[in-house]
């Protein structure tokens, strides 16, 4: 399968957008910019689908963090502050990486 090049799909992602737009019309836009009707209207669908197609994978994705259950032979009463809290760097990179996975 061909891969699509990175200049070419932001080329045409801004063009379908302004020719979206444009106040005289889709057809008009091809005109004034020389652009094939039937390369824009490709281009429309091969994008759609790569956005499509990426919603699919970031659904797929798993934004739950893996926990580790287990029993404790003496559960702790008191809160000491110093030792209960996570190391600060590790809850920089969980909520790093959580909020990747959101965006």
């Amino acid at each position: 399968m061909k891969t699509l090049s990175t200049e070419k799909v932001i080329f045409w992602q801004e063009h379908i957008l302004k020719a979206k737009h444009h106040p005289t019309g889709i057809q008009s836009y091809l005109d004034l910019h020389n652009l094939p009707q039937s390369s824009f209207y490709k281009w429309q669908a091969k994008i759609l689908n790569l956005r499509s197609a990426n919603k699919e994978i970031k659904k797929m994705r798993s934004v739950f963090l893996p926990v580790v259950v287990s029993k404790s032979v003496t559960p702790e009463i008191s809160y000491n502050p110093q030792k209960d809290l996570p190391d600060p760097e590790w809850v920089a990179k969980v909520l790093a990486n959580l909020i990747r996975e959101l965006t």
